[in-house]
């Protein structure tokens, strides 16, 4: 879903990406960092995508470690 969002998006309306943030905040990270690959075909927006959030959530985890240790 992550890689052909944005057709479905920008065929709607503002409203909805910024309801898809309310419903789903971590899908609609994946959605707008897809929109940073957008000279990749969308069937190979999905692995770097993919891998951005995953290093932001090791950063994350990471970072609260160090800081409840």
């Amino acid at each position: 879903m992550t890689a052909y969002a944005d057709v479905a998006f920008d065929a709607a309306d503002r409203g909805a990406l910024r309801d898809f943030w309310r419903v789903a905040p971590p899908e609609a990270v994946m959605i707008t960092l897809s929109k940073l690959f957008r000279f990749l075909p969308s069937e190979r927006r999905i692995a770097p995508t993919v891998a951005i959030v995953l290093a932001l959530c090791a950063a994350a985890a990471s970072a609260v470690w160090l800081l409840l240790r």
